[in-house]
């Protein structure tokens, strides 16, 4: 290796069957052109404050606990709950890098602004879930209600280009409605290829 500085040896990422499948070439490339049509068609691309990525993340609220240095005759214990719960972020930033507040879908009924966004982003805001997953009255409340007052958008002109990841839970009827009646087009990301195009 001394030969080569410019090489190293490290073990290869896992990568699914189907995130190699889905991520072939030919998917990537019909994704684009695809893409690259609607932007021609919609005079966006002089336009990148109007090119929107959306991405949900769910983080667990159960630790997990780290090692810690013991007497070796005491075995150390850790109290956690039997199971954990997730809390949604759902973010979106433009193409000049303007980002929307976040959004939190926290698991329970009852939403406490006060208490649950307490030392969150300014202009933050977020609902409840049973489970503390979106789904698409979420996405649709997140996307009416927050996403649109921080974004500057006039129905009649130039439309709005939101990419997003398209997962079921995200996609209805009504939506599609809706963004079609506020001049915003919902392109979905192509399924399984967030290794490549999310670096």
């Amino acid at each position: 290796m001394k030969r080569w500085p410019n090489l190293t040896i490290s073990k290869p990422q896992k990568l699914s069957k189907q995130r190699a499948r889905c991520a072939s070439k030919e998917t990537l490339s019909n994704y684009y052109k695809e893409l690259g049509t609607i932007m021609t068609k919609n005079n966006l691309h002089e336009q990148p404050h109007k090119i929107f990525n959306m991405d949900e993340s769910a983080l667990q609220t159960e630790h997990s606990p780290g090692k810690i240095v013991h007497d070796i005759v005491v075995k150390p214990q850790s109290v956690t709950s039997p199971r954990s719960s997730n809390v949604t972020i759902i973010g979106a930033g433009n193409a000049i890098g303007n980002a929307v507040p976040p959004y939190y879908v926290f698991p329970g009924v009852k939403f406490d602004r006060a208490l649950l966004l307490d030392g969150t982003p300014p202009g933050s805001d977020g609902q409840c879930s049973k489970s503390g997953w979106s789904n698409s009255d979420i996405f649709k409340t997140y996307l009416e209600k927050h996403f649109l007052k921080y974004v500057s958008h006039d129905i009649s002109g130039t439309p709005l280009l939101i990419l997003f990841d398209g997962h079921r839970s995200h996609v209805s009827l009504t939506l599609q409605d809706w963004a079609e009646s506020k001049n915003i087009i919902l392109f979905i990301l192509p399924p399984h290829c967030s290794h490549i195009y999310s670096h």
